[in-house]
């Protein structure tokens, strides 16, 4: 299977590269378990982008994973940034606190590579011109890779999955069955039970994201 340019065959093992090169062409490396059967466990939701399942690999019958079909290019960028934080530095990294631009928000991103973190840009700026964001600020569900799904193991999902038929009328786009004779690729996440919404836990969340150059985005379907 050929493997898009935004997925490495390395498997997700130690830190990955946090060089500012690699930041701007990042690729999410493979689950240490690809290859191993899956065993579907619950279905959690679908939208046009994919679907969420419980799963657990091969013979692994205590550990729980997410298993999603999207996103890898943002969760390869997410890894570079946790992996910078928590780290043998004990420093925090400074960033501004206002930025106007997707040049400032690549200016924030770039504080967390490996030359961002040599350099220190924002070190000098005033104390109410910037804030620090350290690892300790919030916790992120863990991501353990990408893995190859066959077409035939998650088949067993068509029957949860709702297609828009005026989208697709309209040509929009809309969710989809699995087909039995093609490869998908899925990421693997740690699995994390449904539990109270803390609304000062998903601002933290906010937090962290806005600091570290991410932006928040409205979704086109409330569907997905």
């Amino acid at each position: 299977m050929e493997l898009p340019p935004f997925l490495s065959s390395e498997p997700m093992q130690g830190d990955p590269s946090c060089t500012w090169a690699s930041y701007l062409l990042p690729q999410l490396r493979r689950f240490p378990q690809d290859g191993k059967p899956i065993h579907f466990r619950k279905f959690l939701g679908h939208g046009v982008e994919g679907c969420v399942a419980r799963v657990k690999f091969g013979e692994d019958q205590d550990t729980a994973f997410a298993l999603k079909t999207r996103e890898a290019r943002l969760v390869a960028v997410l890894e570079k940034v946790q992996a910078q934080l928590q780290g043998a530095s004990p420093e925090a990294v400074h960033v501004p606190v206002q930025r106007k631009s997707r040049r400032d928000c690549l200016r924030c991103l770039f504080a967390f590579s490996n030359e961002g973190r040599r350099i220190r840009p924002f070190d000098t700026l005033p104390a109410e011109q910037r804030t620090e964001v350290c690892a300790s600020q919030t916790r992120i569900r863990r991501c353990f890779g990408w893995t190859v799904v066959r077409g035939e193991d998650v088949a067993c999902l068509n029957r949860y999955i709702s297609i828009d038929s005026r989208a697709l009328r309209k040509g929009e786009a809309t969710a989809s069955y699995f087909d039995r004779g093609r490869q998908y690729i899925g990421i693997v996440y740690e699995y994390v039970p449904k539990a109270a919404l803390e609304q000062e836990a998903v601002r933290r969340q906010l937090d962290f994201f806005h600091w570290t150059g991410f932006q928040r985005c409205q979704a086109v379907k409330q569907a997905n």
